[in-house]
């Protein structure tokens, strides 16, 4: 999926004139999933107890 998202973002950044590092992008993006392993975020914290969100307020 993230292989997915980061071409589908390198796409809309080429047409409209933006140079992506790629691959750059891929590594980091995989960085970060690795270190945040086991986290949740607060959005999914709210979610799954049954209160609102930022997004919903």
């Amino acid at each position: 999926m993230e292989t997915h998202i980061v071409l589908i973002t390198d796409e809309v950044a080429r047409r409209i004139g933006i140079d992506l590092a790629t691959e750059e992008l891929m590594e980091q993006l995989l960085l970060v999933s690795r270190s945040s392993d086991g986290q949740v975020i607060s959005t999914l914290q709210d979610l799954n107890s049954g209160k609102e969100t930022e997004i919903t307020t």
